[in-house]
């Protein structure tokens, strides 16, 4: 059956996340954020890095995650989001594993203020990867059953700016599948004095539909960037790293 904008908008965030949310903000300190977790079978990769925003502003800066890394915690807690929309086309975003099955992502991956319309179904894939011209799912796939987008849904409106869009374009997507289990989950932090976010090196990965401006080829691979955050305000952050299409929603991490 056609799911109607009724039954998405009643749609409420899990009680698990709402109690660990309200745990860690009685926390005073610089920062709080979620309990992450790695699987046993899965390790960290870190990175020590250096980038040029002259390098950034000449050419396309990502590459594409390592074969050794892409089977390492947290590119497996990233994954390609596949939204399908009424009149049956498909569109492409990431999303990051923030618990067993609770993914964070973005706001007009779900709902399409142009449209005025919400995707009938979201299908999340970690750590996707290309396989003969297609995308191939390691870890497995899992349908949506439940998201959360009301700031984004009920706020939005094509007379703001992109930054004001940007400030409430957040969503989250509640999974048939406990993913998390298997690829691990990525922490979320949030900073008490946003002030102390600036010039913060970090790191985004996610699923761009095209690179280096070719049309001709669609990829499935994850990619990466590096940098710093360039400014922070209370609700929203800025960066000289490169992102595209089909990177909306990727992670910004610290490595």
């Amino acid at each position: 059956d056609e799911i109607t904008s009724t039954e998405i908008r009643t749609i409420e965030i899990p009680e698990e996340m709402i109690t660990t949310i309200s745990n860690s903000l009685n926390v005073t300190s610089e920062y709080t954020e979620t309990q992450g977790y790695i699987p046993d079978n899965l390790e960290i990769v870190n990175y020590n890095y250096e980038v040029s925003p002259m390098d950034i502003i000449n050419g396309d800066q990502r590459s594409p995650v390592s074969e050794m890394s892409r089977s390492r915690f947290p590119y497996t807690a990233i994954g390609y989001e596949r939204s399908t929309w009424r009149d049956g086309t498909d569109t492409r975003g990431t999303g990051a594993l923030i618990g067993d099955n609770i993914v964070l992502t973005c706001g007009h991956n779900i709902y399409d203020y142009q449209r005025e319309e919400f995707a009938t179904s979201v299908t999340f894939t970690p750590g996707r990867w290309s396989l003969n011209g297609s995308g191939s799912a390691p870890y497995g796939s899992s349908v949506a059953t439940d998201w959360y987008h009301q700031e984004y849904s009920e706020n939005i409106s094509a007379d703001m700016t992109p930054f004001e869009q940007a400030q409430i374009d957040w969503g989250i997507l509640v999974l048939e599948d406990n993913l998390g289990d298997t690829v691990g989950a990525m922490n979320v932090r949030w900073y008490h004095d946003f002030n102390a976010v600036d010039s913060l090196g970090v790191r985004i990965s996610g699923y761009p539909k095209n690179i280096n401006n070719d049309l001709s080829t669609i990829i499935y691979e994850q990619y990466e960037s590096a940098g710093n955050i360039t400014d922070a305000w209370e609700d929203a952050v800025s960066y000289r790293i490169d992102t595209s299409g089909g990177q909306s929603g990727s992670p910004v991490f610290e490595p």
